[in-house]
Protein backbone atom coordinates (compact mmCIF):
# COMPACT_ATOMS: atom_id res chain seq x y z
CA UNK A 1 0.00 0.00 0.00
CA UNK A 2 1.63 3.25 -1.13
CA UNK A 3 1.41 5.99 1.79
CA UNK A 4 0.35 9.25 1.15
CA UNK A 5 2.53 12.21 1.98
CA UNK A 6 1.74 15.48 2.84
CA UNK A 7 3.14 17.06 -0.07
CA UNK A 8 0.46 15.01 -1.73
CA UNK A 9 -2.37 16.42 0.20
CA UNK A 10 -1.11 19.77 -0.43
CA UNK A 11 -0.88 19.35 -4.02
CA UNK A 12 -4.17 18.09 -4.32
CA UNK A 13 -5.67 20.61 -2.32
CA UNK A 14 -4.09 23.43 -4.61
CA UNK A 15 -5.22 21.75 -7.32
CA UNK A 16 -8.57 21.60 -6.35
CA UNK A 17 -8.85 25.33 -5.14
CA UNK A 18 -7.41 27.18 -7.44
CA UNK A 19 -10.12 26.01 -10.29
CA UNK A 20 -12.39 26.84 -7.48
CA UNK A 21 -11.39 30.16 -6.97
CA UNK A 22 -11.34 30.53 -10.84
CA UNK A 23 -15.20 29.29 -11.02
CA UNK A 24 -15.97 31.83 -8.29
CA UNK A 25 -14.16 34.81 -9.79
CA UNK A 26 -15.58 34.08 -13.09
CA UNK A 27 -19.21 34.20 -11.82
CA UNK A 28 -18.30 37.08 -9.86
CA UNK A 29 -17.73 39.11 -12.66
CA UNK A 30 -20.17 38.30 -14.63
CA UNK A 31 -22.75 38.75 -11.53
CA UNK A 32 -21.28 42.08 -11.21
CA UNK A 33 -21.56 43.25 -15.10
CA UNK A 34 -25.12 42.30 -15.52
CA UNK A 35 -25.72 44.11 -12.30
CA UNK A 36 -24.06 47.09 -13.25
CA UNK A 37 -25.25 47.46 -16.40
CA UNK A 38 -28.89 47.07 -14.94
CA UNK A 39 -28.95 49.55 -12.97
CA UNK A 40 -27.44 51.96 -15.28
CA UNK A 41 -29.95 50.88 -17.15
CA UNK A 42 -32.73 51.60 -14.67
CA UNK A 43 -31.45 54.59 -13.16
CA UNK A 44 -31.34 56.31 -16.52
CA UNK A 45 -34.70 55.43 -17.55
CA UNK A 46 -36.27 56.25 -14.61
CA UNK A 47 -34.18 59.63 -13.93
CA UNK A 48 -35.28 60.46 -17.80
CA UNK A 49 -39.00 60.05 -16.99
CA UNK A 50 -39.36 61.93 -14.23
CA UNK A 51 -37.19 64.93 -15.90
CA UNK A 52 -33.75 65.32 -14.26
CA UNK A 53 -30.50 65.16 -15.66
CA UNK A 54 -27.79 64.81 -14.00
CA UNK A 55 -25.82 67.32 -11.99
CA UNK A 56 -28.45 67.12 -9.70
CA UNK A 57 -26.99 70.09 -7.31
CA UNK A 58 -29.83 72.51 -8.82
CA UNK A 59 -32.49 69.72 -8.64
CA UNK A 60 -32.68 68.81 -5.06
CA UNK A 61 -36.44 69.14 -4.74
CA UNK A 62 -37.26 67.21 -7.74
CA UNK A 63 -34.20 64.41 -6.88
CA UNK A 64 -35.45 64.31 -2.77
CA UNK A 65 -39.25 63.57 -5.00
CA UNK A 66 -37.77 60.65 -7.10
CA UNK A 67 -35.76 59.49 -4.29
CA UNK A 68 -39.23 59.08 -2.73
CA UNK A 69 -41.13 58.34 -4.93
CA UNK A 70 -38.96 55.46 -6.48
CA UNK A 71 -38.07 53.92 -3.25
CA UNK A 72 -39.47 50.67 -3.66
CA UNK A 73 -36.90 50.14 -6.42
CA UNK A 74 -33.92 51.77 -5.72
CA UNK A 75 -33.73 50.55 -2.27
CA UNK A 76 -33.29 46.64 -3.60
CA UNK A 77 -31.97 47.36 -6.81
CA UNK A 78 -28.45 49.52 -5.04
CA UNK A 79 -28.74 47.48 -1.97
CA UNK A 80 -27.72 44.61 -4.63
CA UNK A 81 -25.45 46.45 -6.78
CA UNK A 82 -23.39 47.56 -3.74
CA UNK A 83 -23.59 43.41 -2.39
CA UNK A 84 -22.06 42.49 -6.11
CA UNK A 85 -19.50 45.10 -5.49
CA UNK A 86 -18.43 43.58 -2.73
CA UNK A 87 -18.55 40.11 -4.83
CA UNK A 88 -16.75 41.53 -7.37
CA UNK A 89 -13.63 41.66 -5.35
CA UNK A 90 -13.56 38.27 -5.58
CA UNK A 91 -12.81 38.75 -10.07
CA UNK A 92 -10.35 40.72 -9.39
CA UNK A 93 -8.16 38.53 -7.04
CA UNK A 94 -9.23 35.33 -9.62
CA UNK A 95 -7.85 37.95 -12.23
CA UNK A 96 -4.79 38.49 -10.40
CA UNK A 97 -3.77 34.44 -9.93
CA UNK A 98 -4.08 34.12 -13.57
CA UNK A 99 -1.53 37.07 -14.37
CA UNK A 100 0.73 37.25 -11.66
CA UNK A 101 2.96 34.22 -13.33
CA UNK A 102 3.23 36.52 -16.14
CA UNK A 103 3.66 39.87 -15.00
CA UNK A 104 4.42 39.55 -11.07
CA UNK A 105 4.94 42.93 -10.03
CA UNK A 106 2.48 44.54 -12.67
CA UNK A 107 -0.48 41.85 -11.97
CA UNK A 108 0.37 42.94 -8.43
CA UNK A 109 -0.12 46.55 -8.45
CA UNK A 110 -3.25 46.38 -10.85
CA UNK A 111 -4.83 43.87 -8.20
CA UNK A 112 -4.16 46.83 -5.58
CA UNK A 113 -5.70 49.32 -7.90
CA UNK A 114 -8.91 46.87 -8.22
CA UNK A 115 -9.34 46.20 -4.60
CA UNK A 116 -8.92 50.31 -3.58
CA UNK A 117 -11.52 51.07 -6.81
CA UNK A 118 -14.46 48.91 -5.95
CA UNK A 119 -14.34 49.09 -2.42
CA UNK A 120 -14.59 53.26 -2.96
CA UNK A 121 -17.26 52.60 -5.72
CA UNK A 122 -18.99 50.49 -3.20
CA UNK A 123 -19.04 53.96 -1.01
CA UNK A 124 -21.02 55.23 -3.80
CA UNK A 125 -23.51 52.92 -4.57
CA UNK A 126 -24.05 52.40 -0.58
CA UNK A 127 -24.79 56.17 -0.01
CA UNK A 128 -27.78 55.56 -2.02
CA UNK A 129 -28.86 52.96 0.01
CA UNK A 130 -28.45 55.10 3.15
CA UNK A 131 -30.59 57.67 1.77
CA UNK A 132 -33.31 55.44 0.82
CA UNK A 133 -33.01 53.74 4.57
CA UNK A 134 -33.28 56.87 5.87
CA UNK A 135 -36.64 57.88 3.58
CA UNK A 136 -37.96 54.44 4.62
CA UNK A 137 -37.14 55.39 8.70
CA UNK A 138 -39.23 58.56 8.29
CA UNK A 139 -36.99 60.93 6.98
CA UNK A 140 -39.48 63.84 5.31
CA UNK A 141 -38.67 65.91 2.20
CA UNK A 142 -36.99 68.78 3.43
CA UNK A 143 -34.71 66.29 5.42
CA UNK A 144 -33.40 64.47 2.59
CA UNK A 145 -32.99 67.63 0.35
CA UNK A 146 -30.74 69.12 3.38
CA UNK A 147 -28.42 65.79 2.89
CA UNK A 148 -28.62 66.00 -1.02
CA UNK A 149 -25.67 68.72 -0.96
CA UNK A 150 -23.20 66.51 1.36
CA UNK A 151 -24.03 63.27 -0.68
CA UNK A 152 -24.03 64.85 -3.88
CA UNK A 153 -20.01 65.88 -2.75
CA UNK A 154 -19.42 62.58 -1.54
CA UNK A 155 -21.00 60.18 -4.49
CA UNK A 156 -18.67 62.94 -7.09
CA UNK A 157 -15.54 61.98 -5.41
CA UNK A 158 -16.11 58.13 -4.76
CA UNK A 159 -17.15 58.07 -8.33
CA UNK A 160 -13.57 59.92 -9.89
CA UNK A 161 -11.71 58.32 -7.69
CA UNK A 162 -12.84 55.20 -7.72
CA UNK A 163 -13.59 55.28 -11.41
CA UNK A 164 -10.17 56.37 -11.70
CA UNK A 165 -8.52 53.42 -9.76
CA UNK A 166 -10.96 50.82 -11.56
CA UNK A 167 -9.50 51.84 -14.80
CA UNK A 168 -6.08 51.85 -14.04
CA UNK A 169 -6.65 48.22 -12.83
CA UNK A 170 -8.55 47.55 -16.18
CA UNK A 171 -5.62 49.14 -18.46
CA UNK A 172 -2.75 47.15 -16.44
CA UNK A 173 -4.31 43.73 -16.84
CA UNK A 174 -5.51 43.89 -20.49
CA UNK A 175 -1.95 45.32 -21.07
CA UNK A 176 -0.99 41.87 -19.60
CA UNK A 177 -3.45 39.92 -21.18
CA UNK A 178 -2.77 41.46 -24.75
CA UNK A 179 0.86 41.03 -24.75
CA UNK A 180 1.39 37.66 -22.65
CA UNK A 181 -2.31 36.07 -22.54
CA UNK A 182 -4.16 34.93 -19.70
CA UNK A 183 -7.04 35.05 -20.89
CA UNK A 184 -8.13 35.66 -24.69
CA UNK A 185 -6.11 38.19 -26.26
CA UNK A 186 -8.57 39.97 -28.06
CA UNK A 187 -10.14 40.32 -24.36
CA UNK A 188 -7.59 42.02 -23.51
CA UNK A 189 -7.78 44.53 -26.35
CA UNK A 190 -11.28 44.94 -25.71
CA UNK A 191 -10.76 45.44 -22.50
CA UNK A 192 -8.40 48.15 -22.90
CA UNK A 193 -10.65 50.12 -25.27
CA UNK A 194 -13.39 49.72 -22.79
CA UNK A 195 -11.27 51.70 -19.93
CA UNK A 196 -10.36 54.16 -22.59
CA UNK A 197 -13.67 54.90 -23.01
CA UNK A 198 -14.46 54.62 -19.24
CA UNK A 199 -11.74 56.99 -18.62
CA UNK A 200 -12.84 60.19 -21.43
CA UNK A 201 -16.69 59.11 -20.02
CA UNK A 202 -14.88 60.46 -16.21
CA UNK A 203 -13.04 63.33 -17.60
CA UNK A 204 -15.34 64.39 -19.39
CA UNK A 205 -18.44 63.89 -16.36
CA UNK A 206 -20.25 61.93 -19.39
CA UNK A 207 -23.56 60.24 -17.35
CA UNK A 208 -24.65 57.24 -19.33
CA UNK A 209 -23.65 54.07 -20.75
CA UNK A 210 -19.76 55.11 -20.68
CA UNK A 211 -19.04 52.15 -19.25
CA UNK A 212 -21.37 49.81 -21.18
CA UNK A 213 -18.07 48.28 -23.06
CA UNK A 214 -16.19 47.45 -19.34
CA UNK A 215 -19.01 45.84 -18.51
CA UNK A 216 -19.24 43.74 -21.58
CA UNK A 217 -15.65 42.80 -20.93
CA UNK A 218 -16.41 41.93 -17.33
CA UNK A 219 -19.31 39.37 -18.71
CA UNK A 220 -17.12 37.71 -21.49
CA UNK A 221 -13.96 37.53 -19.25
CA UNK A 222 -16.18 36.24 -16.26
CA UNK A 223 -17.59 33.52 -18.62
CA UNK A 224 -13.71 33.03 -20.01
CA UNK A 225 -12.13 32.21 -17.01
CA UNK A 226 -14.99 29.91 -15.37
CA UNK A 227 -15.30 27.65 -18.13
CA UNK A 228 -11.56 27.26 -18.55
CA UNK A 229 -11.56 26.84 -14.49
CA UNK A 230 -13.58 23.44 -15.50
CA UNK A 231 -11.13 22.14 -17.93
CA UNK A 232 -8.26 22.71 -15.78
CA UNK A 233 -9.75 21.27 -12.74
CA UNK A 234 -10.07 17.86 -14.38
CA UNK A 235 -7.02 18.13 -16.07
CA UNK A 236 -4.70 19.43 -12.88
CA UNK A 237 -6.44 17.02 -10.33
CA UNK A 238 -6.10 13.77 -12.33
CA UNK A 239 -2.14 14.66 -12.84
CA UNK A 240 -1.86 15.24 -8.96
CA UNK A 241 -0.67 11.62 -8.03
Amino acid sequence: MQAVLPSDVVARQEARSRPGLQRIGGAAGVIFGVVDLAVAGILLISLKRSGITPPIDDKAGQFADYLHTMLPVLLPVMFLETAAAILALVFVRALDERLRPLAPTASSIAALFGYAGLVILMLDFASFVALEQGILGGNSHDTVMGQLPAWSVLTQTTGVVGGLLVVSWLLVINWIAARRGGYPKVLGYVGLLGAAVAFVGLMLSLHGFTHILVNLWEIAVGVAIWMGAGAASARTVSQVP
